[in-house]
């Protein structure tokens, strides 16, 4: 597998050809991202970061202002898109929508949910869009 850590994951990520390869180097990305808070000092952009990371893992079902939350953080809305990027390869709603699409496989693999009741609780507004985007990016 290519690289294991910081930058070698961004290449690979956009160079994989393959669903069970890209998931892998995505959670792989995830993990680095978590794993950098012990890394990170508590004033740096790099900490910021990492802690608006984290709470948009835990919080991705929901709707969002992107200023506000940037301002949570200590960051400028423009800085917070542009390290997100950064981080993730993925601008910040893709990145969301990302998470809400990984999330929701897994509900439609584990449960017994239909595809509409796993739309609405992984925060999509509408079904129909929800299917497109699952079989753009996951199928």
């Amino acid at each position: 597998m290519p690289g294991t850590g910081g930058k070698d994951i961004f290449p690979a990520l956009r160079a994989a050809d393959n669903t069970p390869l890209r998931e892998s180097l995505f959670f792989q990305l995830v993990t680095t991202i978590l794993t950098a808070e012990s890394e990170a000092e508590y004033s740096s952009t790099r900490y910021k970061l990492h802690k608006l990371l984290t709470w948009l893992q835990e919080h991705c079902f929901e709707e969002h202002n992107w200023q506000q939350l940037a301002e949570q953080f200590h960051l400028t809305t423009r800085t917070a898109f542009r390290h997100i990027k950064e981080a993730t390869g993925l601008t910040p709603d893709n990145y969301l929508k990302r998470l809400r699409l990984v999330s929701a496989r897994v509900k439609l693999r584990e449960t017994e949910m239909t595809i509409t009741e796993v739309a609405y609780l992984c925060g999509f507004a509408n079904s129909n869009h929800f299917t497109t985007l699952y079989k753009k990016y996951l199928a």
